[in-house]
């Protein structure tokens, strides 16, 4: 996305995210904001059972003149569960009826958790999808028939799914590693999580069955991107000896979407801390500005 896009899609959501001034609403549960309009920040986390997603050519040469159809569609657009299954082998055990997600992709790839890459007794990396390019092998078995795989297993990176403007509300872009609490019955903060931003996504967080089990998750648990201790660190650099004084200029913001010109408005007067509502959101650019002039950004 280029700077004009960019601009045009922060200017129609500003238009969609007209400030509403009444300050009750930084108090409001998360059904009540999206009830007056106030934006909610939280999306669904899904648990990403281990699967394959197979090339042409293997799908070919293991279930070959047979009709395949799909069971069911899955939540990212154009994505289903194939009506077939595959059995995995590998130098220590065997995982059988494994899914099969389709389309078809150039080159076939297999997602597990690390607790079936040691049932299979094999050592995956952890990677970005697509990624296999010195991965982990393993045998693939349907029919009776079975393909010698040489890489192409990987333990999934955690990540969210997002579209250009989800992005934009969160303030992040495409490739942005994030932290995000995950509401369950042991809730937790994931670190090192991937953003993936297209237009062809569907806004949802990706997780396997260990991390799942890890947050004790349920159907209806939901993330969240967070920011240490709530503020945005500044890449951990300590504050110069004349800013760690009690005495640092501190501003208020009292906007519903806070763009690079508004913080720069700001920061003429020097402040070194920005206090702005819960509710608000940050564009990328105002992020990185703040990032750049290491200022403290405080959520009230």
């Amino acid at each position: 996305m280029n700077e004009e896009m960019m601009k045009e899609l922060i200017l129609k959501i500003m238009k969609e995210l007209e400030f509403n001034k009444d300050s009750s609403i930084l108090e409001a549960s998360p059904d009540e904001k999206i009830q007056t309009g106030a934006f909610d920040d939280s999306f669904q986390v899904e648990v990403s059972a281990r699967h394959i997603h197979l090339s042409k050519e293997h799908l070919e040469a293991l279930f070959k003149d047979q009709e395949i159809g799909i069971k069911k569609e899955l939540s990212q657009p154009g994505q289903y569960q194939a009506d077939i299954r595959v059995t995995l082998i590998g130098p220590k055990g065997v995982l059988q009826n494994i899914a099969v997600l389709g389309p078809s992709r150039n080159n076939t790839q297999i997602e597990l958790s690390l607790t079936d890459a040691r049932v299979l007794g094999i050592n995956p990396p952890v990677r970005d999808s697509g990624d296999t390019k010195g991965s982990a092998g393993v045998i693939i078995s349907a029919n009776g028939r079975a393909i010698e795989l040489t890489e192409g297993v990987i333990i999934a990176k955690r990540h969210i799914h997002m579209t250009p403007k989800d992005a934009v509300l969160r303030g992040v872009k495409d490739k942005d590693l994030v932290k995000v609490r995950v509401e369950g019955d042991r809730p937790l903060i994931f670190d090192d999580v991937l953003v993936r931003v297209s237009d062809k996504y569907s806004l949802a967080m990706h997780i396997d069955f260990d991390e799942a089990n890890a947050v004790g998750h349920r159907p209806d648990s939901r993330g969240r991107i967070v920011f240490d201790s709530e503020r945005i660190k500044l890449e951990n650099k300590p504050l110069a000896k004349e800013e760690t004084s009690s005495e640092l200029k501190e501003c208020f913001i009292e906007k519903k979407l806070i763009s690079e010109e508004m913080i720069k408005e700001l920061v003429k007067s020097e402040p070194k801390i920005v206090n702005i509502p819960k509710a608000s959101i940050l564009t990328p650019l105002a992020v990185d500005f703040i990032k750049e002039k290491r200022i403290e950004l405080k959520r009230v």
